[in-house]
């Protein structure tokens, strides 16, 4: 079973130490997230917090990253920033309009991040810059939007003065303010090391596997490889990087500076029609 435990054991890799050290963590987190939540007020906020953090580290310590990711942003960032607002941003005080809007932009922000995460996880098309970005951004307006409800309830906002109070609520407030500021950095972590292949993931794994199968290179004109398939039905990739380009047989024409997938049995042509190949 591949595990975080198993891996540093068997495979002490700096992606793995990486993987490792944010997963020791996200249990410290799941550590004082229960201190809020025994503390603080409006404990919903917290206990979601705790749920969340425990089924990340279950996540990660099983070497679940892509469904890690995704739920990092899809539960996190997004239901778990709600229910904070619901729970502790509606204050009568003169900031409300600001905070509203605030959590309007944070939470369109966090839906085209979802939706930017499913489709580079789980198509062709690598959106890893692009998830990694809009993850630190959504994460840095969240703690924007964080600390200016607390300046609203501290200036005796009505709902959120009713739930923070003073002494041991407050200081549960802000024990899980500091979970959730942690947690942030986490996840911005993970999108980091992810983005720059310094973890595992299935993308990267591909990549690596492919990068390590045999190449016929034709000098200057374009590199063919074969990869294989356990069912038996594998296919070519071929990287064209000629002046005059490859053709399959019917012309048209494959894409110059990347790998074009190509089944077995087609025919290429490479400069013109008349130098043909078949890739059997």
């Amino acid at each position: 079973m591949n595990n975080i435990f198993s891996a540093l054991m068997h495979r002490r890799t700096a992606g793995v130490i990486r993987e490792f050290v944010l997963w020791c963590i996200l249990c410290f987190v799941a550590l004082m997230s229960l201190i809020a939540a025994i503390t603080a007020g409006s404990k919903i906020t917290w206990i979601m917090l705790l749920l969340f953090v425990a089924g990340l580290a279950v996540l990660t310590a099983f070497r679940l990253t892509e469904i890690a990711l995704v739920y990092s942003v899809g539960v996190f960032h997004l239901i778990t920033c709600i229910i904070h607002y619901i729970c502790y941003g509606k204050s009568y005080s003169s900031q409300v309009v600001i905070n509203l809007l605030l959590f309007v932009l944070v939470l369109l922000l966090t839906l085209a991040l979802v939706i930017c995460s499913f489709i580079h996880l789980f198509s062709r098309y690598n959106l890893s810059k692009a998830v990694m970005v809009m993850t630190i951004i959504d994460s840095v307006f969240m703690m924007i939007l964080q600390t200016m409800i607390y300046a609203a309830g501290r200036s005796g906002g009505g709902l959120l003065g009713m739930f923070l109070g003073s002494g041991a609520d407050f200081q549960g407030y802000w024990i899980g303010t500091i979970c959730f500021w942690i947690l942030l950095v986490v996840i911005d972590l993970y999108e980091v090391f992810a983005a720059f292949g310094m973890i595992e993931t299935r993308r990267t794994t591909t990549v690596k596997r492919q990068q390590s199968l045999p190449q016929f290179q034709m000098q200057g004109i374009c590199t063919i490889r074969y990869i294989p398939s356990s069912s038996g039905d594998g296919f070519y990739e071929l990287y064209d990087q000629s002046v005059n380009g490859v053709y399959l047989e019917n012309g048209t024409r494959l894409m110059k500076n990347s790998w074009n997938r190509l089944q077995r049995g087609s025919v290429i042509c490479i400069g013109s029609m008349q130098n043909q190949f078949r890739l059997l």
